[in-house]
């Protein structure tokens, strides 16, 4: 994905040969459900008469009624040219405008055939993916903007373990299940544990690992059909209601997430274990984040290469012109401070690596290697009986 100015697209639309036929158009709904009736009056009014409606040009006054359940296309044309000399001007306006009403994207149907996408902001033209300006605190997973919004930037999240909640040699009406404390008969969640046994003909009598996965499965994540369920309170009222069961995991889940209290918190979290992030696979960065690449490999990639690996592919990766031009400073300032890394015997090392992971020699290197690296003048460092190979 590549950003365009409206200049960058007037260019490429110019490359195009001498008399090819071309469309300007705003592609202002894209895979969008409605009937659209009250957008496309709107730009009858301020004027536009065409449009490329699900690939089949059409006047705006003879609009056919669309299917409300169906994704549409709809590009509203700004102006129809032939390629050939001093078309520049007329060309770079119609470009604006267009990449005004559309929201920064534009496309150019030449020859009735090739449709060109172009778009001002890091957006995919044939889908609706998009990332913001890209800048440092894009590739942190300590900014709310590069973090993986599903873990928060942690790269894991505490989940319900199903090992945790359950002792596989006792019943259900045993204690079978530990956060319902030997189903007690005033526990409402137990309460709604047997009538859904009952209804399921589950034997709340047997060991649970005599049960099926089947039966665990309806006991964890609850029931996709409702169930007639009585419950009694303990000053003895009962309340009668039709409605899904929960499921074990899915309440403690949502309660987790809901209550304020430190205390219910840290009695679920006696149930959960920290598991690998299923969004982000441990990278902490979000989708936007990763789908930035050097070299084919994302920032995520890039710092599980060892530091002798990252090295060597900083050094060898392969850049166009411009894209040398931008890197070139960044490029030999962070081979620099790699090198530093590697010239006091840590080069197999990972970027990702934790610093909990670290042995003390590991640590004191890397101090090492950040004080040369800073290079400082007229400073004397005094190494009290270093370590072999430092």
């Amino acid at each position: 994905m590549a950003k365009q100015s409206v200049e960058e697209m007037t260019n490429r639309i110019l490359d195009l040969p001498e008399g090819d036929r071309i469309v300007v158009m705003a592609p202002v709904i894209e895979r969008q459900k409605g009937t659209q009736k009250r957008l496309t009056d709107n730009y009858m009014k301020e004027g536009f008469t065409r449009a490329y409606l699900d690939g089949e040009m059409i006047l705006l006054e003879e609009m056919p009624e669309l299917d409300k359940n169906k994704n549409h296309d709809l590009f509203i044309v700004i102006d129809r040219l032939i390629i050939k000399e001093g078309l520049r001007s007329r060309l770079y306006d119609s470009l604006e405008l267009a990449t005004k009403i559309a929201l920064g994207k534009a496309r150019v149907l030449v020859n009735d055939k090739e449709m060109i996408s172009f778009s001002q902001n890091y957006s995919c033209g044939s889908t609706d993916f998009t990332i913001p300006e890209l800048e440092p605190r894009l590739f942190s997973f300590n900014t709310p903007i590069g973090a993986c919004p599903y873990c928060n930037g942690l790269g894991v999240k505490m989940e319900i373990s199903e090992m945790l909640i359950v002792d596989p040699t006792r019943s259900l009406n045993d204690g079978g299940l530990l956060p319902y404390k030997n189903n007690d008969t005033d526990n409402l969640s137990s309460q709604e544990l047997e009538h859904m046994c009952k209804q399921y003909n589950i034997d709340m009598n047997v060991p649970i690992v005599e049960l099926t996965k089947d039966d665990m499965k309806k006991v964890f994540y609850g029931t996709s059909d409702p169930i007639h369920i009585r419950l009694k309170s303990s000053s003895g009222r009962i309340h009668e209601k039709v409605a899904k069961y929960e499921g074990l995991i899915v309440n403690l889940t949502r309660r987790y997430r809901e209550t304020t209290s430190e205390w219910i918190r840290s009695w679920i979290e006696n149930f959960m274990t920290d598991s690998e992030c299923p969004v982000c696979h441990g990278a902490r960065l979000n989708e936007a984040a990763l789908s930035v690449k050097i070299g084919g490999f994302n920032m995520d990639q890039l710092t599980r290469l060892s530091i002798d690996d990252t090295i060597t592919f900083l050094q060898n990766v392969k850049l166009n012109r411009e894209q040398q031009q931008i890197a070139k400073l960044a490029l030999q300032e962070i081979i620099s401070r790699l090198t530093f890394l590697q010239d006091v015997g840590l080069g197999y090392l990972t970027l990702a690596r934790t610093a909990g992971t670290l042995s003390g020699g590991e640590a004191q290197r890397i101090r090492l290697a950040t004080q040369i690296g800073s290079k400082l003048t007229g400073v004397l460092y005094v190494l009290d009986e270093p370590s072999i190979g430092l």
